[in-house]
């Protein structure tokens, strides 16, 4: 039997897989061709073909190779409608169609038990041309904006398919003086820097004030690790070259850092080793349906504190929440919050529903009493109360209010219509009323990072 692949016979192919060493992005299968495997789950809908081919067509032109051949693996949540699914299927073909992909095969079907849509995605193709492993001396060029993907997922109206680095990715296999391509994707740009150190055992230096940054980047989020997709990083030995080529073909092309050793794994920013970061799981914010650019916020917010409240203990015994109060109204049924709870279960936390106006009275009333007071504060947060915790937000100099003498259904309203200015409150041994702290914030963002800050580098003890 002959292969899609032409002359090759299938059995010897699926016998060299596995064999060979694992690149980047691609497996070699035999001699000069790669495939790659690529999941899309979380993307709308309306975008799902679309993304379905260009994750993994993107992994194999970023490998110097070109999309030829592709499987498809389509798998629905039960009720999903014939016309959606063929919509979906036309936009992927549309896209093969487009790059010279023949479509060879796939599977299509509903399940009982998928929450979201899954596309899985067999990207199969010939090299054009060889990767060359990374020197000292070598330029690190990032071409695109970091943060676009962040910026989509946080609400702004971007159309996610200008993203894709697929076009200019398959142009560059003929940039001279290139060494290699590397995408960026889950862990932002900090991810693919370390992908590439690890993958040659070299030591990269990158100056974080070249980074070209997205002008519409959120504010309170750290732009090495925010989604970036779109972003490709590019080695090459010759800066000149890339750098006159992008000019020439329209190319945003910046330097950002340099090779600086061999045989070592390192990462540096500024000249400064670094250790693994911690990333805010942006990611989360994918789902069938987009988020509203507050709504993001909030999600965003609690996503970032779920697993640190949870391990040092604060998720209160009825469910923590977190509220934004976006906009000046004296309605709670207009102040976001989860519709849910943060919840404390055997296996970690649980966020338990989504962002919704009303989805707090307690906590929207306290906003609002807050705003009528002329704090400036628009987010809330109510914490199981530790006296370590509020220790160590007075060492950091936000001051803190014991509300525990007031006798007002929420002695934290009370407090704050009593005329205590606090960016957090408390109240304990209160017949009925769990201990708690409430501590505030100018945004969702900007309070769970004041928190995470807090947290992360001395827990409090168990």
């Amino acid at each position: 039997m002959d292969s899609i692949l032409g002359k090759v016979p299938l059995d010897k192919i699926l016998k060299t897989i596995g064999t060979k060493k694992l690149e980047l992005d691609s497996n070699e299968i035999f001699g000069d061709y790669l495939a790659t495997v690529n999941p899309a789950i979380g993307v709308p809908d309306e975008f799902l073909g679309f993304f379905a081919y260009h994750y993994a067509a993107t992994n194999i032109a970023v490998s110097f190779a070109r999309p030829d051949y592709a499987l498809l693996d389509l798998n629905f949540p039960e009720g999903y409608t014939d016309d959606t699914i063929e919509k979906i299927m036309k936009d992927f073909l549309r896209e093969c169609e487009k790059y010279g992909t023949r479509l060879i095969g796939g599977h299509t079907a509903r399940y009982r038990g998928i929450e979201w849509p899954i596309a899985s995605t067999t990207i199969i193709g010939k090299r054009v041309r060889e990767r060359e492993r990374p020197s000292p001396g070598d330029t690190v060029l990032l071409i695109g904006e970091v943060g676009l993907e962040t910026a989509w997922l946080m609400g702004e109206k971007i159309d996610p398919r200008t993203l894709t680095p697929l076009p200019t990715a398959l142009q560059l296999a003929s940039a001279p003086g290139l060494k290699l391509l590397h995408d960026v994707s889950e862990g932002g740009v900090y991810r693919a820097i370390e992908d590439i150190a690890r993958a040659y055992s070299v030591a990269i230096d990158i100056k974080s004030n070249e980074i070209p940054l997205y002008p519409g980047f959120p504010s309170g989020l750290d732009p090495l690790t925010s989604p970036s997709y779109g972003t490709l990083i590019a080695i090459a030995n010759s800066p000149p070259g890339p750098l006159s080529y992008c000019s020439e073909k329209g190319i945003k092309c910046k330097e950002i850092g340099k090779v600086v050793a061999r045989d070592t794994t390192q990462v540096l920013i500024d000249g400064k080793p670094q250790k693994p970061r911690q990333t805010l799981p942006v990611e989360t914010l994918y789902s069938p349906s987009l988020l509203e650019k507050d709504e993001s916020m909030l999600k965003l917010a609690a996503e970032s504190l779920a697993r640190i409240l949870y391990q040092n203990n604060l998720l209160s015994e009825t469910g923590t929440n977190i509220a934004y109060l976006p906009r000046d109204t004296d309605n709670p049924r207009e102040v976001l919050a989860l519709d849910g709870r943060i919840i404390k279960t055997k296996s970690g936390p649980k966020i338990c529903g989504k962002p919704a106006p009303g989805g707090s009275t307690y906590l929207a009333n306290l906003l609002i009493e807050a705003k009528r007071s002329g704090l400036p504060y628009r987010a809330a947060i109510n914490l199981r109360y530790k006296k370590e915790l509020v220790e160590k937000l007075e060492q950091a100099g936000i001051q803190v209010y014991d509300a525990s003498s007031h006798e007002e259904p929420c002695p934290v309203i009370g407090a704050i219509r009593a005329g205590n200015r606090a960016q957090a409150y408390f109240y304990k041994d209160k017949p009925n009323l769990e201990p708690t702290l409430v501590i505030l914030g100018e945004d969702p963002l900007k309070l769970a990072n004041m928190i995470r800050q807090l947290l992360v580098e001395n827990p409090l003890q168990p």
